[in-house]
């Protein structure tokens, strides 16, 4: 893997109980370029995002980040959820 490839995956695929969520992606993404992951509810757009973050494994293939191990790269990627799990009631102070 180049050290100028940010996001690589190979033949990656993954699912939830029995049900195939992503089959069989191939992608590289270069560092500079700009990606965006579109699609419907239920595509897999955030299961690819926990693939990234290394909160899930795949199912099949691989996925590197900065050329290792998804886990391995945590400190240089940012990531905010759609719906952040936040208990309103919890007191900052």
């Amino acid at each position: 893997m180049s050290a100028t490839t940010v996001i690589r995956c190979r033949d990656m695929s993954f699912g939830y109980d029995r049900r195939t969520i992503l089959s069989r992606v191939n992608v590289e993404i270069p560092a500079g370029d700009f990606a965006c992951v579109v699609g419907p509810n239920g595509s897999g757009k955030t299961t690819l995002l926990r693939l990234a973050l290394g909160l899930l494994k795949p199912t099949a293939g691989s996925i590197e980040v900065f050329g290792k191990e998804p886990a391995q790269s945590v400190p240089r990627i940012g990531y905010v959820p759609q719906h952040p799990k936040l208990d309103p009631l919890f007191p900052i102070s």
